[in-house]
């Protein structure tokens, strides 16, 4: 048995397409076997998240990472906590087995055609 994970990044706002921060809407999904996969990849984040932040009830959103804030995430302003987080999360998608798909929607170019 298997398990879909879909996120997003970016949003449909069709009139932000002429922001080069904005243009963009993709949806990635990863797909993981219940049996192993799924269970070891929790295991490993909630160890990392553990590690970085005191708690595994920490729900990871790439804007708060890279801001540094608000805490818990203001623990990754210290350089070791950061660096011990980051090349944790490497290992830890470098190591994993799943399949990731990603549908990208550059909002200019489908507007010019519509």
């Amino acid at each position: 048995m298997y398990r879909l994970f879909i996120d997003e990044f970016g949003h449909d706002n069709i009139n932000t397409r002429n922001d080069p921060n904005e243009q963009f809407l993709s949806l990635t999904g990863v797909v993981l076997d219940l049996d192993g996969a799924h269970l070891n990849l929790t295991e490993q984040m909630n160890a990392l998240k553990i590690a970085a932040f005191g708690s595994d009830a920490v729900v990871l959103h790439r804007r708060e990472i890279i801001d540094k804030k608000p805490p818990p995430f203001d623990a990754l302003a210290n350089d070791g906590i950061r660096e011990a987080f980051t090349q944790g999360l490497i290992k830890m998608v470098n190591d994993a087995e799943y399949t990731a798909l990603t549908v990208l929607i550059d909002k200019k170019e489908h507007f010019e055609k519509v």
